[in-house]
This record gives structure tokens, C-alpha cells and sequence, in this order.
């Protein structure tokens, strides 16, 4: 089953210091990748990245390596401009990630032939979307709010951005898109262990649904208010217990490389973002 999931996003980040009249005011499209460029649709000075959806983190990372890399040799006023990411700058920025074919296809079509019948909506969620959104919130989401810089990070949740639980149904690509995540082209190690966090946490509950019980209710109503108040003793004191669950999965050890990286920032207190420009981080310019 999850050979026919692939995986997509369309992260947001600023480009500081862009010239009013360059035409990346607009989309660039790539109509033989599929790969995208351009203006997110909350206007400027918002831009989003399309990456071609992938079975695979590593494809994925350099796709959106090669986005960056032609479209700024093909602008050379993008030399004058600092790419920044993260979780605000100037405006909230979401990194949203697409979950699509598969189980989730079939999701996409029983959700839309019930839309408008409350109680079946409602019931199918809870059994079968909800466990896995809390155990994308607690296997992921977590993590990463704990590499954010804080003042970023409760300047995005402040504006009503990312909280835990935030998914809505992606009719384009027949999947999910899960909503909760800050922006994280800040770098491609970081890229890497999120889409790796991502499939491993997808193809563990594909393979054992069950193994969403261990993680803890994030919809709890006193966690979301802890994650929205941006309390970062309270998830430090959860972190030992979701690294060991994560770790324990089967499957793990395909993804350990990438995802350490990831445990690495936690476990040194470093944030995620200590290099503001991206061009730099993810190689385009020295």
C-alpha cells in the first residue's frame, strides 16, 4: 500500500530585498517536472515552492534544490534578495504537507461523497484520519516546534497558524495536507528529516494503525493550549518519551540518518534557523 503514497508540499518562505518589477511576482512553472516557483496566494511578500510529489525525502530534497538552483541562475536580481524561511517572518509561514494515493485516496473520496452528512463525516475522521494526524502532531510536530525560534514560532501560532490537529483534505492530489508544520526549507538536512519523519511515521501506521495508541492525545485541550502559548518546558518534558517511540519503530533504521539530524538540533539547543539566508544554506550562493 504505501508504495502508491507519494509525498508533496508547498512551503512558504519571503524573499527580502526582491525588486518590485521581477516578473517572480508571478508563478514560473516547470511543465515537465511539475515543479513550481512563485507567489504564494497570500500575496506578496509571501512566495510558496511546488516541488513534483515523490515515493521518496531524498527526491524530494533535491527537487526543491533544483527549483532553487535554476530559478535563481535565471534571475539575477535574486542576488540582491535574502531568502528567509522558518516560521515568520513579516507574515506566518507554513510548511503544509501533502499525503496522497493510497489509503488516503480512498479517505479523499468517502470524505467527499459525505461532506455534507455531519454524523459520517465526523465518525470516518475519528476513526480514520484522526489517529494519524495526532500521531503526525506528536511525531513531528513536536520535534520541530522544539528546533523553532521561539519568538517565531509564537508569532506564527499568536495569528492562529499551526496549531496541533491542523489537516484539511487535498482534492487536487486525492490525499491530506497536513497544515501544522512551520516552514522548513531552512535547509535540506532539515527538509530531508522531515519528509523522512513523515514516511516513517506514514508507512508504521499504514502497516500497524495500532501504533498510534502510544502516542499522546494531542488534541487534548490543555496540550493545545501548551503548544499555542509556545511552552517549551512543558514539550521538553515529552520529548525523551517521543524519541524512544520513535526509534522503536520497525522501520527506523532506513531513516535514522536523516531524522538524527533532527535530534541532533534538540539535543544541542540549537534552533533550526541560526543562518537567516536560505540561498546560503541549501548551497546557491556563497
Amino acid at each position: 500500500m504505501s508504495e502508491k503514497v507519494t509525498y508533496g508540499a508547498d512551503p512558504e518562505f519571503v524573499l527580502e530585498s526582491l525588486p518590485y518589477n521581477s516578473n517572480l511576482n508571478f508563478f514560473s512553472h516547470d511543465k515537465k517536472r511539475k515543479n513550481r516557483f512563485g507567489k504564494d496566494r497570500g500575496g506578496i511578500p509571501l512566495r510558496e515552492l511546488r516541488p513534483a510529489p515523490s515515493k521518496d525525502p531524498i527526491t524530494i530534497t533535491n527537487s526543491i534544490r533544483s527549483i532553487l538552483q535554476r530559478t535563481y541562475r535565471a534571475h539575477p536580481e535574486l542576488d540582491q534578495t535574502t531568502f528567509r524561511a522558518g516560521s515568520y517572518w513579516k507574515k506566518p509561514l507554513g510548511g503544509h504537507i501533502h499525503i496522497c494515493g493510497g489509503a488516503w485516496k480512498n479517505s479523499v473520496k468517502i470524505l467527499s461523497n459525505h461532506s455534507d452528512y455531519e454524523e459520517i463525516y465526523t465518525s470516518y475522521c475519528q476513526k480514520h484520519i484522526n489517529p494519524f494526524i495526532n500521531l503526525l502532531d506528536w511525531g513531528l510536530a513536536i520535534p520541530l516546534f522544539l528546533v523553532e525560534f521561539p519568538p517565531e514560532s509564537h508569532s506564527r501560532k499568536k495569528q492562529g497558524y499551526g496549531g496541533l490537529g491542523s489537516w484539511r483534505v487535498n482534492n487536487f492530489q486525492l490525499g491530506i495536507e497536513y497544515r501544522t508544520p512551520p516552514s522548513w526549507l531552512v535547509s535540506p538536512h532539515m527538509t530531508l528529516a522531515v519528509f523522512s519523519m513523515v514516511k516513517l511515521l506514514t508507512e508504521s501506521f499504514e502497516k500497524n494503525p495500532s501504533c498510534a495508541t502510544y502516542a499522546k492525545n494531542c488534541q487534548d485541550r490543555d496540550v493545545k493550549k501548551k503548544f499555542k502559548e509556545c511552552n517549551i518546558s512543558y514539550f521538553n518534558s515529552l520529548y525523551p518519551d517521543i524519541k524512544i517511540f520513535i526509534t522503536s519503530l520497525p522501520s527506523y533504521s532506513e531513516y535514522s540518518d536523516a531524522i538524527n539530524y533532527l535530534w541532533d538540533l534538540i539535543e544541542s539547543n540549537h534552533y533550526w534557523n541560526e543562518e537567516p539566508d536560505g540561498w546560503k544554506t541549501w548551497g546557491i550562493k556563497s
